[in-house]
């Protein structure tokens, strides 16, 4: 059993000593840097929420149009539409010639 801790304090020591060896060697940031960096960030982030912004607007618009062609089309054939979870339902009259040509 005494073995076995030695090798845990020796490995300890030594996973130590090696995370002391590379913090020494990581490059500092100024606080320059860090701003140029940030600003950089910032500038792609609203970049997107732009191209975003463009993209809902235009779904927005698209969705529109179907809701109108939807009234449109419930309109001109007595159409009752509902709304359902993640679907649609249509309730369409139908309508059978059943006059005989003979």
């Amino acid at each position: 059993m005494a073995r076995h801790s030695t090798s845990r304090n020796t490995f300890a020591v030594g996973m130590l000593a090696t995370v002391a060896a590379l913090s020494a060697c990581t490059p500092k940031v100024t606080r320059d840097e860090f701003n140029s960096e940030v600003a950089k960030i910032r500038t792609e982030m609203q970049s997107g929420d732009q191209q975003l912004g463009t993209r809902v607007d235009s779904l927005d618009g698209r969705v529109n149009a179907l809701e109108q062609d939807l009234a449109a089309f419930k309109s001109e054939y007595n159409v009752s539409i509902e709304k359902m979870k993640g679907a649609m339902k249509f309730n369409v009259p139908v309508h059978f010639d059943f006059k005989t040509r003979c």
